[in-house]
């Protein structure tokens, strides 16, 4: 049944955050667990409740043996140009500037909620004529 593998886990906070786990597809309703790989503070507090080991929820390539297999291979280092063979081409060189036809902006571009100099000056000169 689905029933015995959900479980919820209740922070004592003023708060009050409650979360939803379920054991059997490792997820919990804090998202930790599933994004990571590793079971959360949730999960974990919940299986030393349960005298569960955390290690057996632990997914294979986080543990010592795998990274054991990925760096069991030596990279050797190579002398650098001296070993490389010289090619006819000539090195790789960014693209030329390109010189942008027109005149060339003095201010920068204002974003679409912003009040312009201009709007500021015009709404000074509103206020001030009202007063008087």
């Amino acid at each position: 049944m689905v029933r015995d593998h959900l479980f919820g886990v209740k922070y004592i906070t003023r708060f009050g955050d409650k979360f939803t786990l379920n054991l059997q597809t490792q997820e919990c309703s804090c998202r930790k667990w599933m994004l990571i790989g590793l079971p959360c503070v949730n999960a974990i507090c919940f299986m030393n409740m349960r005298n569960l080991n955390p290690r057996d929820y632990i997914p294979k390539f986080y543990r010592k043996k795998a990274y054991e297999a990925c760096y069991q291979y030596i990279i050797h280092l190579t002398n650098g140009d001296k070993v490389l063979d010289i090619t006819q081409f000539t090195n790789m060189q960014p693209p030329p500037p390109k010189n942008v036809s027109g005149r060339p902006k003095k201010s920068r571009r204002e974003e679409v909620g912003e009040i312009s100099s201009n709007n500021a000056n015009m709404m000074n000169k509103k206020l001030t004529e009202r007063v008087l």
